[in-house]
């Protein structure tokens, strides 16, 4: 039996029920030292990521270099079916088993976090649609960004990513960077990172894991373009509880980007700006619609719910960050980011 049954059931993570806690110091550094150990195994797990792809790396370019794949500066020069599906081997293991790993250690149950109920009635649409939307605020941000540095003399880089010419390896271009990120992306950073999380608040949920999004892409071209979509999409996850709304918004969202890029290379600038202009355009126009509707019909998406947690948020916020796992990974970010900064 819950000893705080008569405080009555919160909002929790989907097909749960937590209990506001009571107010005494004992259970509040309970509290304080769960999320501490969260955030440290966390952090871990980032810098867990980090290894595996360091690991993947020197075993791909070990083989890579004896099968003439790669050339003596460590240029791929086999074929660009080749060079995909080594993109698309290495992401799985490197996102997915750090992150994995962290969940048994807490002892997440993996069925419990991926929440692939159906959607509350009329927020698959809505989440799309203003999600997509707020994809374009996040590249305006990003241009706005880029600029501000410019200014400054600093140019701001992303990894740069080959586009394939051949069929074959624009369709593992496509799975690759379109349709398997959002599927993998949001069972670790919306399941695994942020269902857990919800114990201590929604809102501190999503925040949470849209900044541990935003971290692990390690460029100053990305980290924020990936902050503001997490916040976006663990918005909807949480409201529509399922995460296949986040999906389905990720997915739209790189595949599109996707199938641009590969018609872009055929067009002349001008063209391509003037496609990608109008595509923001229609974008932004249906997330006000969409948003609208949500404003009218659905206003209790909008409406704040309880915070089963006897923390204040500056605390939820320090224990989380501030212990060594997330203070290292922050570190190691900044360090990769580094690299792709121009001054």
């Amino acid at each position: 039996m819950n000893p705080y049954a008569k405080q009555g059931p919160t909002y929790g993570a989907p097909g749960q029920l937590y209990y506001p806690a009571p107010d005494n110091s004992l259970w509040a550094v309970s509290e304080k030292k769960n999320l501490w150990h969260m955030g440290n195994g966390v952090g871990l797990a980032i810098l867990g990521m980090l290894a595996v792809s360091a690991l993947i790396g020197l075993g791909l370019g070990f083989f890579g270099a004896m099968f003439g794949f790669y050339d003596r500066s460590g240029r791929f020069v086999g074929p660009d079916l080749a060079e995909q599906l080594v993109t698309l081997i290495s992401y799985i293991p490197m996102l997915v088993v750090p992150f994995v790993i962290y969940a048994k250690a807490k002892k997440i149950r993996l069925s419990d976090v991926a929440v692939l109920s159906r959607p509350k009635k009329g927020l698959m649409a809505s989440g799309l649609f203003v999600g997509l939307g707020c994809c374009v605020l996040g590249n305006i941000l990003v241009m706005l960004l880029s600029l501000v540095m410019s200014m400054l003399g600093i140019t701001i880089l992303s990894p740069e990513m080959a586009v394939p010419t051949t069929l074959g390896g624009q369709a593992v271009y496509l799975l690759a960077v379109g349709i398997l990120p959002a599927f993998i992306e949001e069972f670790v950073f919306r399941g695994i990172v942020m269902q857990p999380l919800r114990r201590y608040g929604d809102g501190f949920a999503v925040v949470m894991s849209a900044i541990v999004f935003g971290l692990v892409h390690g460029n100053l071209v990305q980290i924020p373009f990936a902050m503001v979509v997490g916040l976006i999409i663990g918005f909807f996850v949480v409201r529509s509880n399922s995460l296949w709304v986040g999906i389905v918004i990720h997915m739209v969202n790189n595949t599109v980007s996707v199938v641009l890029t590969l018609l872009l290379t055929q067009t002349s600038e001008a063209m391509g700006n003037l496609v990608v202009l109008a595509y923001y355009g229609v974008l932004v126009l249906l997330a006000i619609v969409f948003l609208a509707v949500l404003i009218d019909r659905q206003r209790w998406v909008f409406r704040k719910n309880p915070v089963p947690s006897s923390l204040s948020l500056g605390r939820r916020i320090c224990a989380f960050l501030l212990n060594p796992g997330m203070i290292l990974a922050f570190l190691a970010m900044v360090y990769m980011t580094s690299f792709y900064v121009a001054f």
